[in-house]
Parts: structure tokens; C-alpha cells; sequence
């Protein structure tokens, strides 16, 4: 069954599961089901993922949403408070089978309820957070741990507490410890890059990519590829380095592990060709699975939004800003979400004193909030956001408030900057920064 399915020959795999699962007992049943549920993850067949995961977590008499969220919400809160995170990372071992094989299924959920219902990934991401504190460390902690951090990120806005419960989440994971590849991934995909260069983000993907394969673990390893090319894009790596990069992940045989790596690989491909060529080059892909087309064409349209920011094409970037903003904002924690809020600002800023009084009111609101965002991230180490909130100030001051050029915060900005590059959009400059980011 594992076999035909990893052999991308679906159909028959599903066959021999229904077949299988007739001849299992109630134990068997849950083995079998367990698989399969790791079969269509990792094909990103994510509205199975969550109708078999849930219909095993309801086997496993776990229920995700028996108590309000807001109660779930303080509960967390309590439990992660500062005076008991030490006492968190030294619990005794978890030994109930049960625990652990909810864990499971909520792991392999993640990605699922991520890109489908944001009411059930916040579920799936507290309950993940609260089995660990509640019962002890397992091979599962890590990733209960990175769900913590998650929560504290992008939850409630609570950046110290969660600076420090994710270096203390690093530093568990530097012990002998099991499963090691996705709590690397959780962090370097969501949460590590608000809080620290890009660069050393790229070292923690690379981390869940090795550990990927000492433990076998294809999965989330696969999506710290995925995100290792994304961030590599947002630092500003060349466009050939981009492609090398690129072309040795594809290099391996192509399994259904590597399904969503593969398309989004393929985007960034023809986003590298638009880019070099200035050719608009179409990009084939499937829509059997919503979910899936849904966040392959979302990552394409920011991608190509960043593409028409670089040619000072600003209408058109405006509207497909207006078209994807909110979806963007839907999916929290992603490190290409952070260069579209910033490039977002600044065209809706250079177009403000052209739009009606409505599209006005939405981009300032926008701008604002936007601003407000960098000017937390700007505290941390990573010295992209350092350099961007003065832009935004300084452009901010200009169009917004009808104030006269002031070049400080430009160079202010570029205080962070190794060099100036080629390219210029009116009054843009593309800064690389001593941690190897292109901040435009």
C-alpha cells in the first residue's frame, strides 16, 4: 500500500488500503489508517489529511474543539507562563501510547489545517502545545515546543516570551533528543526569521533537511527545501545561485515526498526566467486539490507582485495586491508574507494620491498597520527589518504627510548596507545588507 502510493500510483494504493482496512482489527485499523493518513500528506492531498486525521483522533476519543477557543487561547497562556517554562523542558518522558499517537496524527494535521481552515490549525497547533506541557517530553516535544513559539509569534503578538521559549526550544534540540527535522522546520519556516538574520534562518532549515534524512523523515523536511528557497530569494541571493540551488534539489528522484517541492520549485524557476528575460512564462498547475492550487498560485501571485513592484509597473501590483492581501494575511509566520507587507506599503503609498477616497481609507489602514508591524520586528536582530522600517518612515513622511524628501532615513537604512546594487525604482535603491539581504 505505502509502496504503490510513494510509487505516485494513487488509485491502486487506495485500493489495497479499503482492501486492507476490511481485514484489520480495531488496533490494525489504527496502524493502517495512521500510514495512510503520512500517504496523503505527502502528496499535499491535505482535505484527506483531515477528514482521516480527524476520523482518528475521534478513534483515539480526542476531541480538537471541545472547549471554546478562547478558553483554549488563556489556558495556553497559563500553562507557558515564564515561571513554568523551565520546569516545562525538564518534564519526565511521556509513556501513554495513546498521547502519543494523538501527537502524531496533530503533526501530520499541521500543514493540512494550515492551508484549509485557520480554525482548526490553531486548534491543531494549542492542542500540540498544551499535550506537551501537560504531559511530559517525548519524541513529539520539539514540535510542541515550536507550536509554543507559533503561538506566542503570531497568537498574541508576544515577541519577548517567545524569543526566549524558542532559544530555549534551540537549545533543547541541541541535546540527544528524537525527531529533530520538524521542530527545525516549524521554526525556521514561521517564526526564526522575525527575530534573526536570514542567513542563520537558512542554517536552521539546513538543519531539518539533515536531520530529514538521519531520522527518515520526508515530509516536513521537504518543506524546509521549500522554505530554504524562498528565504534564499527574500536574503537576495543572486538569480543563479537561486537556479544552482534549485536545480540540485530537483536533482532527486521525483517521489511523491517531493510532490509539493517540486511545484514550488517550478515557480520560482519561471519566476527566475521572468525575471532574467523579462518574459511572462505560464506555469502548469494541477487543480484536482484546491488546497494545493490554491497555495502554489497564492506563492505565484507573490511572486509576481514583487515582480511588478521591480518594474515600477505600480498600478497593476497595486491591484493584485488588493486581490491576494487578504489571503496572504490568512496564512501568519511565512518569510515571503514579510517581503509582500513591506513592498504592499511601499506601492500603495507611491499611488496614494490617485486613489478614490474608499481605496484611501483601506491603504492607510494598511500602511499603518504595516508599519506598525516593522517597527516590532525592527527591535530583533535581523537587519532587513531594521532597514525597511526606515524606508517606510521616510516614505511615509513624504507621501502620506506631504513632507519634503528627508534623505536620513535613507541613510540611516543603508547603514546597514555593504554596498548599493543595480537596480533603481524611482527613488528606491536596492541596499545589500552585511547579513546578505537585499532589503528592495
Amino acid at each position: 500500500m505505502e509502496c504503490l502510493y510513494i510509487s505516485e500510483k494513487i488509485d491502486e494504493a487506495t485500493v489495497r488500503y479499503n482492501n486492507v482496512r476490511e481485514l484489520c482489527t480495531d488496533d490494525q485499523l489504527l496502524l493502517v489508517d495512521m500510514s495512510f493518513l503520512k500517504c496523503y500528506a505527502f502528496s499535499s492531498d491535505w482535505e484527506n489529511v483531515l477528514s482521516l486525521g480527524n476520523d482518528i483522533l475521534e478513534k483515539l476519543n480526542f476531541c480538537l474543539d471541545k472547549t471554546p477557543l478562547i478558553l483554549d487561547l488563556i489556558y495556553f497562556k497559563f500553562l507557558y507562563r515564564h515561571s513554568r517554562l523551565k520546569s516545562i523542558f525538564d518534564a519526565m518522558q511521556v509513556k501513554d501510547d495513546r498521547v502519543l499517537n494523538i501527537m502524531h496524527v496533530l503533526s501530520t494535521m499541521f500543514p493540512a489545517a494550515n492551508r484549509i481552515n485557520l480554525n482548526l490549525f490553531t486548534r491543531t497547533v494549542l492542542k500540540l502545545a498544551f499535550l506537551t506541557a501537560r504531559y511530559g517530553n517525548s519524541e513529539y516535544s520539539g514540535i510542541g515546543y515550536a507550536c509554543a513559539v507559533y503561538l506566542m509569534y503570531h497568537g498574541f503578538k508576544d515577541y519577548k516570551t517567545g524569543d526566549l521559549l524558542q532559544n530555549m526550544t534551540l537549545e533543547y534540540l541541541d541535546k540527544p533528543t528524537d525527531n529533530k527535522s520538524i521542530p527545525y522546520a516549524l521554526i525556521g519556516t514561521f517564526t526564526y526569521h522575525w527575530s534573526n538574520p536570514f542567513i542563520n534562518t537558512i542554517t536552521v532549515l539546513d538543519k531539518s533537511i539533515s536531520y530529514g534524512q538521519i531520522e527518515q523523515e520526508f515530509m516536513y523536511s521537504n518543506y524546509a527545501a521549500v522554505f530554504s528557497v524562498i528565504t534564499k530569494y527574500v536574503s537576495g541571493v543572486s538569480l543563479s545561485q537561486l537556479k544552482g540551488y534549485i536545480n540540485d534539489l530537483l536533482k532527486v528522484d521525483s517521489r511523491i515526498e517531493n510532490f509539493l517541492t517540486r511545484y514550488m520549485c517550478s515557480i520560482h524557476l519561471v519566476n527566475i526566467h521572468s525575471l532574467s528575460t523579462g518574459e511572462e512564462k505560464q506555469l502548469d498547475i494541477p487543480n484536482e486539490r484546491q488546497a494545493f492550487y490554491d497555495t502554489i498560485t497564492l506563492n505565484y501571485d507573490m511572486l509576481k507582485f514583487h515582480r511588478l513592484f521591480i518594474l515600477g509597473e505600480t498600478r497593476k501590483a497595486y491591484s493584485l495586491a488588493e486581490e491576494i492581501e487578504n489571503r496572504v494575511d490568512m496564512h501568519k509566520g511565512f518569510v515571503l508574507n514579510g517581503d509582500f507587507y513591506f513592498y504592499s506599503a511601499l506601492v500603495r503609498m507611491a499611488i496614494y494620491n490617485v486613489l478614490d477616497k474608499k481605496e484611501k481609507r483601506n491603504s492607510l489602514k494598511l500602511i499603518k498597520k504595516h508599519i506598525k508591524d516593522f517597527e516590532v520586528y525592527a527591535k530583533y536582530n535581523n537587519n532587513s527589518h531594521k532597514a525597511k522600517i526606515f524606508i517606510l518612515e521616510a516614505e511615509y513622511s513624504h507621501r502620506i504627510r506631504s513632507v519634503e524628501y528627508n534623505e536620513k532615513n535613507y541613510y540611516r537604512a543603508m547603514v546597514f548596507a555593504k554596498k548599493i546594487v543595480i537596480y533603481r525604482w524611482q527613488h528606491w535603491q536596492i541596499c545589500c545588507l552585511p547579513d546578505g539581504t537585499c532589503i528592495i
